[in-house]
């Protein structure tokens, strides 16, 4: 039998100078169901709320699916169609402070919001080149403030709005540059107003203030720690390190808030714990690790081994 158990080391300097174990985790679960009826089809991202439940958008399908914490269907909502709270490739979703679910249309050029029950609340957005709308809207971000922080992919741009969708900001163009992008993946805050970019065809990570101001950035692309093939996902760990979905090098790796390596998660496969693709990833408050495995058609979900322990 495959023993359903993988472990990360993160190996951290001490004031000492002696390294240390700081992270394990473990295979805890997965599904592949869309709405009881179906399988999922093709995975996109993935979200948390506070309350851990999980929300999981079906590209293909056009839907979006709220889970329990283990993966048991809860609702579905979205049908293909150009009305108001309807969906046209729904590419991204993220959770609001209070709960509300933040939805990015890229076909309509459009986010809406939703209450965490699937009610329609209000939308933004149009298919313009001036500051506050969009040409090809890919990726979507919540800070702690519930500011709103949209990655553009023909623009190559980074669009910063409020919670209720007023224009406040934009960065980025084109480029190999700091502070430039080649198709923003996916979008993250941290600690500290730090707002972390995917920069998928650059493969690196930059990171900003929430005004926009570079601050730093990692990466190259490569096999090696630290390294990437298009990455896609991100997001911040409880532990304030960063997690990134290093998508075809089919593998997690994560990192300290300014890009040091600590650690990788995964291999290719599709046994237990590997991946074909991971796109997308999120935590729970609680510590468990989401991960969208795209080219499997799965959510796999992973838990500290200390909690196992105790």
């Amino acid at each position: 039998m495959r023993v359903r158990f993988l472990m990360v080391f993160v190996f951290l300097s001490l004031t000492c100078g002696k390294p240390s174990i700081a992270n394990e985790y473990r295979y805890a679960g997965e599904w592949r169901t869309l709405d009881g009826t179906m399988n999922l089809s093709l995975p996109g991202r993935v979200a948390v709320g506070a309350d851990g439940n999980v929300y999981v958008i079906d590209l293909r399908m056009q839907r979006l699916a709220k889970y329990t914490p283990s993966g048991s269907v809860i609702s579905t909502w979205g049908n293909y169609a150009p009305g108001e709270g309807e969906f046209d490739f729904p590419e991204a979703v993220e959770v609001a402070p209070n709960g509300d679910i933040y939805i990015l249309q890229t076909e309509l050029g459009k986010v809406q919001r939703f209450t965490r029950d699937g009610d329609f609340v209000y939308e933004w957005g149009s298919f313009v080149t001036v500051g506050g709308s969009f040409s090809f809207p890919s990726a979507l971000g919540v800070d702690t403030n519930g500011d709103v922080y949209v990655a553009d992919r023909l623009e190559n741009r980074i669009k910063h709005f409020t919670s209720t969708g007023s224009f406040l900001r934009e960065w980025g163009s084109s480029g190999t540059g700091e502070g430039c992008f080649r198709n923003p993946g996916d979008i993250a805050a941290g600690s500290g107003g730090k707002i972390f970019v995917t920069d998928s065809e650059n493969h690196r990570v930059q990171y900003f203030n929430r005004s926009g101001s570079f601050l730093g950035m990692w990466g190259s692309h490569g096999v090696g720690d630290g390294q990437f093939d298009f990455p896609t996902g991100i997001t911040v760990g409880p532990d304030g390190n960063v997690y990134v979905a290093d998508e075809f090098n089919h593998r997690i790796q994560y990192f300290t808030s300014t890009g040091s390596f600590l650690g990788k998660l995964g291999v290719e496969g599709f046994n237990a714990g590997e991946f074909y693709a991971p796109c997308s990833l999120a935590f729970s408050a609680g510590g468990l690790l989401y991960v969208v495995d795209k080219g499997n058609g799965r959510i796999q979900y992973f838990r500290p081994a200390a909690a196992d322990d105790k």
